[in-house]
């Protein structure tokens, strides 16, 4: 075996994320995942009392933004005993706590797959329920049926829990590849619905002049969704190819830990799509979200 300096090419993934496992622990990153579990609480519990408030009218549209605010509060409270029990274990460097320590970073990591996997979904479905309610009004009555909402979310639910388990019990090294490029597949359909959205609501139409500053706080709500979306993953594009050639260093390590990182964002976006439900509700008026009121 190559020392950590060599620059021998690793042909698997997960052989390459098993040796970066040994190579990296920086608190840094542990500091990282906490903020963002600090900022994600923060973010979703006004979105959780929101809905818990208008309970009694739960819509079909409103199906799929209880099951990101539910994915979301799971990782939330599950996570931080992993990170919990892995900061003790790497602090004491007592390899007797390593029935603890490898199932607790086991459960951390398939926590992780909710957010890295089940929250693009979710954040993919509704970018094109927006779309489609903008762009493709028709298409998007004819949708709005609780069937479809369960349907969807039940199916979202099924290919996240595959994931999560087989992170449990296989190791998040052996499906970061396919994983990655499924969040990659899922960023590109919610930037061509944003896009659109954003698109179709700047355009110059008959709209009545009372209109047109729903229309302008409505393209601020999609901006408000695009610019985390974006930061959250984009990175992941990079992330097929670091896997498939690269180098068990300190440096490459790091990089895809950084990458692995950005998705941390994405709890944070979900209550994007209801911040001006939100700031109506506190104002005592009705309708709102990104892309307007439904």
């Amino acid at each position: 075996m190559a020392d950590n300096s060599s620059p021998l090419r690793y042909q698997s993934p997960s052989e390459l994320l098993v040796k970066c496992d040994e190579l990296v622990y920086d608190k840094l990153w542990t500091y990282i995942q906490v903020l963002m579990l600090f900022l994600g609480l923060a973010a979703n519990l006004p979105l959780a009392w929101l809905f818990i408030k208008e309970r009694k009218n739960l819509s079909p549209a409103k199906v799929v933004g209880v099951n990101l605010l539910v994915m979301q509060l799971l990782h939330i409270f599950v996570a931080p005993f992993g990170i919990a029990i892995r900061v003790f274990y790497v602090a004491q460097e007592n390899d007797t706590l390593v029935n603890v320590y490898v199932p607790s970073l086991a459960v951390e990591e398939g926590a992780y797959i909710l957010v890295v996997t089940g929250c693009p979904m979710l954040l993919a479905v509704m970018c094109v329920e927006r779309y489609g309610a903008v762009a493709r009004p028709l298409v998007y009555l004819r949708a709005r049926k609780w069937g479809y909402k369960i349907a969807v979310t039940a199916a979202v639910w099924t290919v996240t829990l595959i994931f999560s388990l087989t992170t449990v019990f296989k190791g998040l090294e052996n499906i970061a590849l396919p994983m990655s490029v499924l969040v990659c597949v899922l960023f590109m359909v919610m930037l061509y619905c944003l896009v659109g959205l954003a698109w179709s609501l700047g355009q110059q139409g008959p709209a009545h002049p009372s209109a047109l500053p729903q229309k302008r706080r409505a393209l601020k709500n999609v901006l408000l969704v695009i610019v985390p979306a974006v930061f959250a993953y984009l990175p992941v594009f990079f992330l097929p190819p670091l896997l498939g050639y690269g180098w068990p260093n300190l440096v490459w390590c790091n990089v895809l830990e950084a990458i692995f990182s950005f998705p941390y964002i994405g709890v944070c976006i979900g209550p994007m799509f209801y911040y001006a439900k939100f700031k109506q509700v506190l104002c005592g008026r009705g309708g709102g979200g990104a892309g307007g009121g439904r």
